[in-house]
């Protein structure tokens, strides 16, 4: 009798144990969701209708600068499953990915393996979309524990999208929390809001740090093109030109590029007025104007 009551006790404290620990799981993912709309993060899609049976959180985007964030994801296995091999999901064409990591909480930051469209994916296999490609991570999860994973992206916004699994009992499919497809562009160029009467889309413009009314603007693209029109002046004005563009440009345009070399440099001078705008140059400047006035030609807005 006292060995049943033995056994009993004993196997009462393993399903404690195993309840506290799969509630641990649940109480941190909540945690770090709560924690990613406190950050501001409100864009973030959390799927409770299909977590099974990976529960999938994109719990945190680090701002790296330049341009560059780096995604933070965590999977856990809450349904009993078999372990995942293997996570799935697709990135728009215009979206550059690099430094894949993955690990477990005492154990992060090791480099992932990771392959892009794989044709080896036999059964599973993902196949491209227009405008896509596949990326897939080889990871894994380990009983209920969470598997984090991080790509660093050129882009922050987040959107609801389909994310493919496999696991030793073949596959399928689930929510994820994924990347926005933002790569459509189109820019009117500086005749339309320089010398057109269509009124700006908005009061004001912010070039190289300083803000400029619509007026100053107009007087900007007015002054005297004696002796050439200065770098400054191509570069204020077809930088303008896409900020006043900007809700139609993707922040993943290579045209950003251009805009940066422009502004860095005005950022340095006193702000522009009809009186002083002839006498700034700089041949990068004139360069990357030109290239800016090129990129609004190829996709101008219709």
């Amino acid at each position: 009798m006292k060995l049943v009551k033995s056994i009993a006790s004993m196997a009462m404290l393993l399903l404690v144990a195993f309840s506290c620990q799969k509630s641990g799981v649940n109480e941190e993912m909540q945690q770090r969701k709560s924690s990613l709309v406190m950050d501001g993060l409100t864009n973030t899609v959390w799927q409770s209708d299909c977590d099974k049976p990976y529960e999938i959180t994109l719990f945190n985007i680090v701002d790296l600068g330049g341009g560059k964030y780096q995604w933070q994801w965590g999977i856990a296995n809450l349904s009993g499953a078999a372990d995942l091999s293997r996570i799935s999901f697709k990135i728009p064409q215009c979206v550059t990915a690099e430094n894949p990591k993955f690990g477990f909480f005492n154990q992060l930051e090791k480099v992932a393996t990771v392959v892009v469209n794989d044709e080896s994916y036999k059964n599973c296999r993902v196949d491209p979309t227009s405008g896509h490609k596949v990326f897939s991570f080889l990871i894994p999860t380990v009983g209920t524990g969470t598997t984090y994973f991080y790509l660093t992206l050129n882009t922050n916004k987040v959107e609801q999208t389909t994310g493919y699994f496999q696991n030793a009992n073949g596959c399928g499919s689930t929510c994820f929390p994924g990347i926005k497809d933002d790569c459509s562009s189109c820019s009117f160029s500086q005749g339309r809001y320089f010398a057109s009467p269509h009124a700006w889309p908005a009061p004001t413009v912010t070039v190289g740090g300083k803000t400029y009314t619509e007026a100053e603007g107009r007087a900007i693209w007015n002054s005297s093109n004696a002796g050439g029109k200065s770098d400054a002046k191509q570069g204020f004005t077809q930088v303008a030109a896409i900020k006043l563009s900007a809700a139609t440009i993707s922040s993943t345009a290579t045209v950003w590029a251009d805009v940066k070399i422009v502004e860095d440099w005005l950022a340095t001078l006193p702000k522009l007025t009809p009186a002083n705008v002839g006498g700034y140059n700089l041949k990068a400047v004139g360069q990357a104007a030109g290239r800016i006035g090129n990129w609004i030609d190829a996709n101008h807005c219709k």
